[in-house]
């Protein structure tokens, strides 16, 4: 990542700005930088090298970041321990009817949003079971959606004006460390539960981004307003999602 948090307090900084202060090697690990997301201490990489940017790492053997993995989605393939399949039925049937709060929530959240990425979003949703989880209300979706797969530049809708992706940057979303699946959303916590918005600068190619790609990253406690903020979405969209839902999207 190419900010981090200063060591001493919730202030982001570069590599540059961090080795004018402390050096390129701090003797005390309390001097080292903090991961934003986890808020372990960080190395620095490649400062100096002319073939890659100086960045910060997790160190070796560090515990669990969702920022580690080299590809999206942390929670993959950790379906609910407790399904409930009541449950499910009531809150996929309260997304269907506000599924446009949701589409422009989640097109907040990575800018961009086009209607093919939604409809991956709702597919991946069905195959890890998000919907069966027992305490899932319907604000938690957009964020959880957010979490299922990346979204690169080349997926998002295209602008009218330039025909170019309307998204610029490589987006990618997680829930703060103390997520390592989707049941942990509701454990009793200290602190609240934050999400988290990062962007990378698109590699090159068909490659996912790196860490040394990740410009920045943004945390929010999760906010339930969006439920009540007007949505004007364009005809075709409104057009091409319904038809997909009730051609492929279930409640029962």
């Amino acid at each position: 990542m190419r900010k981090a948090f200063h060591p001493d307090r919730d202030e982001k900084i570069t590599v540059p700005q961090y080795i004018d202060d402390f050096g390129n090697d701090p003797v005390h690990s309390r001097e080292r930088a903090r991961c934003p997301v986890c808020d372990q201490r960080l190395n620095i990489v490649a400062a100096s090298s002319v073939d890659s940017i100086g960045h910060f790492a997790h160190q070796k053997n560090s515990g669990f970041c969702p920022t580690k993995s080299k590809a999206a989605a942390p929670y993959a393939d950790l379906p609910p321990k407790n399904p409930d399949p009541e449950a499910a039925k009531r809150i996929k049937a309260v997304f269907l009817a506000n599924w446009e709060t949701h589409f422009s929530m989640l097109n907040r959240l990575v800018k961009g949003l086009a209607n093919n990425e939604f409809t991956d979003v709702i597919r991946t949703a069905n195959q890890e079971r998000i919907w069966e989880y027992a305490q899932l209300e319907e604000f938690h979706l957009p964020y959880v959606f957010a979490t299922l797969m990346d979204f690169p530049p080349g997926r998002s809708y295209r602008r009218k004006e330039d025909g170019l992706p309307a998204r610029e940057k490589w987006f990618r979303c997680w829930f703060d460390a103390t997520v390592r699946r989707y049941d942990d959303l509701w454990i009793n916590r200290e602190t609240p539960l934050m999400f988290w918005r990062a962007w990378y600068e698109p590699p090159e190619g068909k490659k996912k981004p790196k860490a040394e790609d990740l410009i920045d990253s943004y945390g929010s406690e999760l906010n339930p307003a969006f439920l009540n903020y007007e949505n004007n979405l364009p005809p075709y969209v409104k057009t091409q999602i319904t038809q997909w839902l009730a051609r492929y999207f279930q409640v029962d």
